[in-house]
């Protein structure tokens, strides 16, 4: 089985990154004048790991049709930019098993959605996440 690990921090590795990665390592304190962050490329992502206080000028986190995606791993304080059309989105991730979120982290953000998840058996969202958020849950997840 074919596996590539990836730690990144820096924005130049960011850019860098080859599409082959398999999972992939978000480091602490890391990534946060990133703005936008298109992870639909890596189609061999199996795992994805985002430390503490990562990623906070991003104002959506999207997982869309990856289907080898696994698990997504979110630390504390993370995602922090606020607004309420901020948007953590999965859907239609066929392998997804796992998903669990730090505490505080997405506290500003609007919108969760998880759909088309459907082998999907650990959710796990830490406390102060989402807090701007209204909470649907709907049928077949």
């Amino acid at each position: 089985t074919y596996v590539k690990r990836v730690s990144i921090c820096s924005g130049s590795e960011w850019s860098s990154l080859e599409l082959t990665v398999t999972h992939l390592t978000i480091g602490v304190n890391c990534l946060n004048d990133l703005s936008e962050m298109a992870l639909d490329r890596f189609i061999l992502l199996k795992e994805l790991w985002i430390g503490d206080k990562s990623l906070n000028g991003l104002s959506e986190l999207k997982l869309e049709g990856l289907n080898r995606l696994e698990r997504v791993v979110v630390g504390s304080n993370s995602f922090r930019r606020a607004g309420t059309s901020n948007a953590l989105r999965v859907r239609e991730c066929p392998s997804l098993k796992s998903v669990v979120i730090g505490d505080d982290s997405f506290a500003g953000f609007g919108m969760i959605e998880i759909a088309s998840v459907p082998v999907l058996e650990e959710l796990q969202i830490g406390a102060s996440c989402f807090a701007a958020a209204s909470f649907e849950l709907k049928g077949g997840v």
